[in-house]
């Protein structure tokens, strides 16, 4: 019988505008509708949660860049006098990584409410020359794993021997798989609480300068930060009234604001610029690799017979 456990515990403080080590932005252009010239000095702005936390305004060819931006989902906004505002949901914004987002907008004198459109991750990433895919918040808390590496190994181009193995990426030994956690290196094991990653980012090819050289492939942990607002969460599971195994889970994750930026009018707007994420996790088995048949034991009267009359 043998047992596993682990206790990452997770603190982070964040001050000033800059959340994480690693950002991202948004660029696009944004044109008439049927038409390619672009429309200057429009207002864009990206949301989170409904609140904006960068904007920017077009250059007469009507391109814009928002930045930076820590890694999540945006809704991007544009609006111009004498247009119909537009507005695009779902914008996945990644470390280190550029996201395009195009508009087109239609002239009217009586101005219809906003236009919203879901965005589409595309096909061919342009804002990256490595060959790279994200894991994004949902996807990581849908996985029926919890475990960096095993996660990670549904990637094309990982292998993974065994769940919680070492990985393999582009057939290189595992000691060429190099670990990032908000953009800083990470010697051995990434014990991150599943509540505290935001994104993970498994880069196979084409690594860039700024992760220096690694022979394998590039883990790429961004963790999540501060809400708006306080929330707590706690996760309990065992199986021990069900099976002999004893898996045993607890996790707990805090988050909240310390300071919120305040309007002219003093009330509170934006993201905070300073707050507090903790998370902690617990995971334990009594027997962490159950056999998939039985296994027959010999008892110990007739073992103890056997080595006494060999």
């Amino acid at each position: 019988m043998g047992r596993k456990a682990y206790l990452p515990l997770l603190f982070m403080v964040f001050f000033s505008a800059v959340a994480f080590a690693q950002t991202g932005e948004i660029r696009g252009k944004v044109t008439e509708v049927g038409g390619k010239e672009g429309v200057p000095f429009a207002s864009v702005a990206a949301l989170l949660n409904g609140t904006q936390v960068q904007g920017a305004v077009t250059d007469f060819d009507g391109n814009f860049a928002i930045k930076p931006l820590n890694p999540g989902k945006y809704d991007v906004k544009v609006t111009c006098v004498g247009y119909n505002a537009k507005q695009v949901n779902g914008v996945l914004v990644t470390a280190d990584k550029i996201s395009f987002a195009n508009f087109e907008m239609s002239k009217g004198v009586a101005l219809k409410e906003v236009e919203v459109v879901e965005y589409t991750v595309p096909l061919i990433d342009k804002g990256s020359p490595s060959t790279a895919k994200t894991v994004t918040y949902e996807e990581i808390q849908a996985a029926p794993t919890r475990d960096v590496n095993s996660i990670a190994s549904q990637t094309a181009g990982v292998y993974q021997k065994d769940q919680g193995d070492a990985l393999n990426i582009r057939g290189s030994r595992s000691d060429g798989t190099v670990y990032f956690v908000d953009g800083i290196k990470v010697r051995g094991s990434v014990g991150l609480p599943q509540k505290g990653q935001e994104q993970i980012t498994v880069i196979t090819g084409g690594v860039p300068a700024q992760y220096g050289d690694a022979t394998g492939g590039i883990i790429s942990i961004t963790t999540r930060g501060p809400s708006r607002e306080f929330s707590t969460g706690l996760e309990v599971a065992s199986s021990d009234m069900f099976d002999k195994y004893g898996y045993r889970l607890a996790a707990f994750d805090l988050s909240g604001p310390i300071a919120v930026r305040r309007d002219s009018a003093g009330n509170k707007s934006g993201q905070p610029y300073a707050g507090f994420f903790i998370a902690g996790e617990y995971q334990g088995d009594r027997d962490p690799n159950p056999p998939a048949i039985p296994m027959y034991v010999v008892k110990d009267d007739i073992l103890n017979d056997v080595r006494q009359n060999p």
